[in-house]
């Protein structure tokens, strides 16, 4: 495991790899167990799904005063029942795909970073069923994580290497994280 940077040998090097594969595989394989049994919606994610289906975008911007989500969750789940239908099988690939989305993000995050592999965040995530079910589900929690790791791996890019290239990622990043989830206001 690369806990601090340094020089490891092939070895060691391919022994993490693996070990992150094994892991990113766990967790997909939870991903997947989890929208097979996950049933019917719950009450909030219906209510994410009744803002996002109105007839028409400015219903939903009518919506959101009386929803504490803002507007980027609801137009994505907009744009996927549009695009896939409402489906309950389409809904749960919907957050399958945000599952698997966070698992990917990571990935990218670390190799952002500099890092080869992220086995301790893929660990934690692993220990922590919770997350895998939020991260699943059509609320917009899942889309909220996400961009809050992007933004921090961005902010710590430009703290290793400043550009105003990353500067202007981060700040875009960091847009669309509050667009998610108000509360990413914090970060």
């Amino acid at each position: 495991m690369e806990i601090l940077p340094g020089n490891h040998n092939k070895r060691t090097q391919k022994l993490e790899l693996y070990l992150g594969v094994l892991v990113t595989v766990v967790l997909l394989l939870y991903q997947f167990r989890f929208i097979q049994s996950a049933g019917g919606l719950w009450r909030d994610e219906i209510s994410s799904l009744t803002v996002a289906t109105q007839p028409s975008l400015g219903e939903v911007w009518q919506s959101l005063p009386r929803h504490p989500i803002p507007l980027a969750p609801h137009l994505a789940l907009r744009s996927w029942s549009f695009l896939f239908g409402s489906s309950m099988e389409s809904l749960r690939i919907y957050g399958f795909l945000l599952g698997v989305s966070l698992v990917a993000t990571l990935w990218f995050c670390s190799r952002l970073l500099g890092r080869t592999v992220p086995i301790l965040a893929l660990a934690l995530l692993m220990l922590n069923p919770l997350t895998i079910q939020i991260s699943a589900s059509i609320r917009p929690f899942g889309l909220s994580i996400i961009s809050s790791l992007l933004v921090l791996a961005l902010v710590g890019r430009w703290l290793q290497k400043p550009s105003w290239k990353i500067m202007f990622a981060t700040m875009l990043a960091a847009i669309l994280s509050v667009q998610c989830s108000f509360q990413n206001a914090f970060i």
